[in-house]
């Protein structure tokens, strides 16, 4: 199996990385696309269409680690992927040649990977509050991959409408002077709701992934 690893984090949450390695056509072949919906027939990318097969194998894969039967994934009228007769949640992520998947047996998550990219010292005033401003230095490309990543998970995990990054999705203080740090942050809807957070920073490359625990 090409997965790198799956980590049980908890009794019901796991998490799983994959470096692709495979061809398309491997790939493809590990994976019964009846299961699944048509979200793949648009990508004409190769690269691409290997993200959206190694996320479904080892979606597939983590389920089964779990002890839980897996039907498929599907996703809603916002993009959010669900998987099918079950109440189990899932979040993916991917940035070839990695992905990353999410699953949680009741719970909601979110999670995302990025790279600390000098394009984000662009956007860090558009996306950064006035508070995280204060502990986020805006020309720090690894503080705002950190940053940047931890708001798409919280927003993937909410799923459901457009949310300001800025205003909406925000962040408690912390550090990148470690591998792998926990910090908290707030989805500013309806309601303000609380979620914990991680970060690993994979040192062979530098890729960072975020995660709500």
């Amino acid at each position: 199996m090409p997965l790198q690893k799956i980590v049980r984090l908890t009794e019901t949450r796991a998490l799983g990385i994959w470096d692709i390695t495979e061809s398309l056509s491997a790939l493809e072949q590990q994976l019964d696309i009846k299961m699944e919906d048509n979200s793949h027939l648009p990508l004409t990318h190769e690269k691409k269409r290997a993200e959206w097969f190694s996320t479904r194998i080892m979606a597939r894969e983590m389920m089964g680690y779990m002890g839980w039967s897996y039907h498929g994934i599907f996703k809603d009228q916002f993009g959010k992927p669900h998987f099918k007769h079950t109440s189990v949640q899932v979040s993916v992520t991917h940035s070839f040649p990695f992905v990353s998947v999410l699953i949680d047996k009741t719970k909601p998550v979110g999670i995302d990977m990025e790279y600390p990219n000098v394009k984000l010292l662009k956007i860090a005033r558009r996306f950064l509050s006035e508070d995280e401003l204060t502990f986020i230095d805006p020309n720090d490309t690894k503080m705002l991959a950190i940053a940047w990543g931890a708001k798409e998970a919280l927003y993937k995990l909410h799923g459901r409408r457009k949310l300001s990054f800025r205003e909406q999705l925000l962040l408690d203080p912390y550090t990148a002077e470690n591998n792998e740090g926990q910090f908290s942050g707030k989805i500013i809807d309806e309601n303000i709701e609380n979620y914990d957070l991680k970060y690993k920073i994979f040192e062979k490359n530098d890729y960072i992934l975020v995660f709500t625990t």
